[in-house]
């Protein structure tokens, strides 16, 4: 018998195939964390440049009688309906005349739990465009109609609806 047919041989083949496989699976892993790195580099240096816009012109001077107010938005929390924080937000952010391409980016600080997940499982260049993100945030959330549908079918029937009065003859 040959070393390549005993069971031990074939054991030995079968490891040597599986840490050539495991092998080529850390080096896709390795590539792959090294793109998401430099994905999250960019995102970071956009993000910062976004900042920085609003910042420059919240620098003018104050004398301006025309310019809204600056407005404090609290931190969206656990027990905040999403749909109801989206809509103050947009309200908020459309009196103090924010120009709609920055509200993503003044809306990403303010998320948390869920809503925050949901922020940062799109792809940057959605992430700070406010519709796509509004998006993501409601269908995470289950505040979609398809949601709404669901909760209402989870719902427990208890009894029989009140009785239709129907005219006498």
């Amino acid at each position: 018998m040959t070393e390549g047919e005993s069971p031990l041989g074939q054991a030995l083949q079968r490891l040597a195939l599986m840490q050539e496989s495991t092998t080529a699976l850390q080096r896709q892993q390795s590539e792959a964390l090294l793109e998401i790195a430099s994905s999250q580099r960019e995102d970071r240096a956009l993000l910062r440049e976004l900042l920085q816009r609003p910042a420059a012109r919240e620098a003018e001077p104050v004398t301006n009688p025309a310019r809204p107010p600056q407005i404090a938005l609290q931190k969206m929390s656990a027990d905040d309906d999403p749909e109801a924080y989206l809509d103050i937000f947009e309200g908020t952010a459309a009196a103090c005349g924010w120009p709609e391409e920055e509200w993503a980016v003044r809306l990403l600080p303010l998320l948390a739990g869920e809503a925050q997940l949901a922020a940062h499982s799109l792809p940057a260049s959605d992430r700070h465009e406010y519709k796509q993100l509004r998006r993501a945030i409601l269908d995470r959330l289950g505040s979609t109609p398809e949601g709404h549908r669901r909760r209402f079918r989870a719902l427990p029937f208890r009894g029989r609806w009140p009785p239709l009065l129907l005219p006498g003859p």
